[in-house]
């Protein structure tokens, strides 16, 4: 049997996040990685002469018509205020009009309370991440209340379209039809996707699967779907990929019954995923905390003709004391087996990609680096 557990949406409250069951042994533990596409819909600025459309979450069914309105944020126009929506606002200072909020300082369910007291109906909160991405669906904290979601750069523009036209002079309209929409960070490792490792410093998550921005099936109450995100929608594609292998597998003359064997070639077949976008980390690999062996591949699994046992191997490092003395060499060890399992000969060179390292000084908040450490020489034999 095949178990496959979500990794948990907790990346915002550092490393060793994991918990029950996805330390467990034995199974697959999946962290989330952005669609490179996703279905959703739009908003625009009437009157905007660049018709710039701009993505929205929602976690209700999809707003009609009737939502458009008159747009009104706080009244230091500011898009870096760290607590924006957290104090109470002045009397009816949202009435008749949509509240933009920034993400941050505080709950949503505070920032929900206090919009509306100030009467409210609508929220866009947009995000204060500097990975640009929508928030992802904001439970609906109160009835008679509609809550959507937006990217920080979307929150930052509506921002400076109101310091040009002034505060509350800005219409927003709703795209009426799905879209088609890239993702500018499609197959990066989501913001929320929970750090590894275990505390017993085992490697998890396993692998990634598409998690971010995900259609799916929903309750039929609220529509029947909607577009979610979260390492919980990463999980099903993931058991969907080993339910294909299995069945793959009995089809072909390669019988590989062994549970650790079966994970071995998926995960040594899966593509190492990026970082979300920073300033200093656009173009690096996400850590192996985050992304254990990478986004998952069906195609490379079905076609594979090599294989690698074990899937993982671990240095002999702990991170209170290097097992060397200062100076000296530091030689590792590792067994692992390579087979061919096609009907040609082939020859193999053992090579490394670099990807960045996290220093967990303070697990709660790990800091990334783009290279560190220096592979001196490989010796096989």
């Amino acid at each position: 049997m095949v178990i496959v557990v979500s990794a948990g949406n907790s990346q915002n409250l550092g490393a060793f996040r994991l918990g029950s069951p996805a330390v467990a042994d034995g199974v697959i533990t999946v962290g989330s990685v952005e669609n490179i596409k996703s279905i959703g819909r739009t908003l625009s600025v009437a009157g905007d002469a660049a018709n710039r459309q701009l993505e929205f979450t929602y976690m209700d069914k999809p707003p009609t018509a009737a939502a458009n309105g008159q747009l009104k944020t706080n009244q230091s126009l500011s898009t870096t205020a760290e607590a924006d929506g957290c104090k109470k606002y002045p009397v009816n200072f949202f009435a008749g009009y949509i509240a933009l909020i920034r993400r941050g300082g505080c709950t949503f369910a505070q920032k929900a309370s206090n919009a509306i007291k100030a009467n409210a109906s609508t929220i866009i909160f947009f995000n204060n991440a500097k990975v640009d991405e929508t928030i992802g669906g904001v439970a609906q904290p109160y009835k008679n209340l509609t809550v959507f979601t937006i990217s920080r750069s979307s929150g930052e523009y509506l921002v400076n379209m109101l310091k040009v036209r002034g505060n509350g002079n800005v219409t927003i309209v709703f795209n009426q039809t799905d879209t088609l929409l890239p993702s500018p960070i499609g197959g990066r490792i989501n913001s929320f996707s929970s750090w590894g490792f275990t505390l017993s410093w085992h490697i998890k998550p396993d692998l990634v699967a598409p998690g971010g921005h995900v259609y799916s099936t929903f309750p039929l109450s609220l529509g029947g779907y909607a577009v979610l995100s979260g390492t919980s929608m990463a999980s099903p594609h993931a058991a969907g990929v080993f339910a294909l292998v299995l069945s793959n597998l009995k089809s072909r003359i390669i019988a590989l019954s062994r549970q650790d064997i079966i994970y071995s070639l998926v995960k040594t077949t899966s593509v190492p995923a990026l970082y979300p976008n920073s300033d200093n980390l656009h173009n690096v690999l996400a850590p192996v905390a985050l992304q254990g062996s990478g986004l998952v591949n069906i195609e490379n699994i079905t076609e594979a003709t090599t294989f690698i046992y074990p899937s993982s191997v671990s240095a002999k490092v702990s991170p209170w004391r290097n097992y060397t003395k200062l100076g000296e060499p530091d030689i590792q060890v590792f067994k692992f087996q390579v087979s061919n399992l096609g009907f040609n000969n082939r020859s193999y060179s053992l090579g490394y990609t670099e990807a960045a390292y996290v220093s967990v000084d303070d697990p709660t908040n790990p800091t990334l680096y783009a290279s560190y450490f220096e592979l001196v020489a490989v010796h096989c034999v």
